[in-house]
């Protein structure tokens, strides 16, 4: 029991020591924070010493008043998503946003990977495929393009359950988003296809600006000058946390726009 003590406090001193080393010399700052073991005050903090507080402890801590006779075993009731306390899964995914991974349209396995390397490096809808996960609407992490979002059913095909919905009339000058909703655009463009997704942080309706978590290409958006001018972060090529104009850029207007998607029946707290 006294080795075990002092490969906790001392381990360096675990091979080659004997009851009169001296463990921590008096004056540096793990001697002050323990020198009640001290008892003799001299050499410092020594085994022998140690040893004797850890057998200390051991004998006071088997006293009958020091010991609990209440026991208590069985199976603890499973909490609701509502009861337990949590951050959210969009301060989750604002915490990648804001580490800012570089941009990359992965074709392997660490595109829909639920490790490290798999979230070093991620292009917009791996991002927003990552958000689903997070969220409980899909089991896996699913490959999948902004080619898959052009629609309703083409966006539940690919994630394979139907808890996303294209809301109504999001693809109105009018429609104002909510913390959440996914945003996609895309068009075929030169025999390729150029696309754009990403996840509603927050809406100030006031300034009629929306906070937009997402992985974005080195080129960088649209109004790319107007988001950095709303206080978006200005770096390019990697996630970020951007603010765009509602009716500006990358959201509404935009070639191939179609619209806000909205999640639903998740099981994590959003």
């Amino acid at each position: 029991m006294a080795d075990l003590y002092l490969l906790v406090f001392s381990p360096s001193k675990m091979n080659g020591s004997n009851d009169s080393t001296t463990l921590y010399k008096e004056g540096t700052i793990y001697y002050n924070a323990n020198k009640s073991i001290d008892t003799d005050k001299e050499n410092g903090i020594t085994k022998k010493e140690l040893a004797h507080r850890a057998y200390e402890s051991f004998e006071e801590g088997s006293k009958k008043e020091n010991k609990t006779s209440n026991f208590i075993c069985g199976i603890i009731e499973e909490k609701k998503i509502d009861d337990v306390t949590s951050t959210g899964v969009l301060e989750e995914m604002k915490i990648i946003a804001d580490s800012h991974r570089e941009y990359l349209q992965e074709t392997d396995k660490n595109r829909t990977a639920d490790t490290e390397a798999g979230l070093a490096k991620m292009d917009c809808s791996e991002f927003v495929s990552r958000y689903f996960h997070k969220l409980g609407i899909t089991k896996n992490i699913i490959y999948m393009t902004t080619a898959n979002m052009v629609s309703e059913s083409d966006f539940r095909k690919v994630i394979e359950n139907d808890n996303i919905d294209l809301v109504n009339g999001s693809k109105l000058e009018g429609f104002k988003p909510q913390k959440g909703d996914v945003f996609a655009w895309g068009y075929s463009k030169n025999g390729s296809w150029a696309g754009h997704t990403g996840v509603v942080y927050a809406y100030d309706e006031t300034e009629d600006i929306v906070t937009i978590l997402e992985s974005i290409g080195s080129h960088g958006a649209v109004s790319e000058s107007d988001q950095v001018n709303n206080g978006g972060y200005s770096g390019k090529g990697c996630t970020r946390t951007a603010k765009y104009s509602r009716l500006k850029g990358d959201l509404y207007g935009h070639t191939g726009w179609h619209g806000y998607f909205r999640p639903k029946n998740y099981t994590k707290k959003l």
